[in-house]
């Protein structure tokens, strides 16, 4: 997996899509923070530092977005409950809850060739860090289980396991 990794970045997924075309191979794009991140029908995403902010560029996955959003959501649920001991909720087409805040994003996109997942999980942050009308309604990796998390390690299971079931 090549990795392309940047301090601060307007957008992974905006990112991987210009370079799709200019990289062979697969590869991903992470961000220690995105200032202009997005979620489906482009609704902001609050990406600060600490949070795994990344975009996976993978040959082309013939399914329609949401039901390969699923399919990855199931992934992630997978690799957090290694991490935390902890059970995940989905909520379709792109969430993923824990006790009904959410935790994690998905964003999918269709390349003529290429398939770009994005994926922004609130990983080592503190709720406090969040505008006041996010606060309540999302959760994070460190509020759960007061552990701070290494963002690459779990970029790299999440890889493997979409390699494993989803490009094989």
């Amino acid at each position: 997996m090549l990795l392309i990794k940047y301090d601060k970045i307007d957008s992974t997924q905006d990112l991987a899509r210009e370079l799709s075309s200019k990289i062979y191979g697969d590869f991903v794009v992470m961000a220690d923070e995105q200032l202009s991140g997005r979620g489906r029908r482009v609704r902001d995403w609050y990406s600060p530092k600490g949070g795994l902010w990344c975009t996976f560029c993978i040959k082309k996955i013939n399914l329609e977005p949401e039901k390969l959003s699923q399919k990855v959501a199931k992934i992630i649920c997978k690799v957090l409950r290694e991490e935390t001991d902890k059970n995940f909720e989905i909520k379709p087409p792109n969430d993923i809850l824990y006790h009904g805040k959410k935790v994690c994003g998905i964003l999918i996109e269709n390349l003529k060739k290429r398939t770009l997942i994005g994926i922004g999980i609130n990983t080592n942050l503190k709720k406090e860090i969040f505008p006041k009308n996010l606060r309540e309604k999302i959760d994070t990796l460190y509020e759960i289980t007061g552990k701070f998390y290494d963002n690459l390690a779990i970029v790299e299971k999440i890889y493997d396991i979409i390699c494993r079931e989803l490009l094989s």
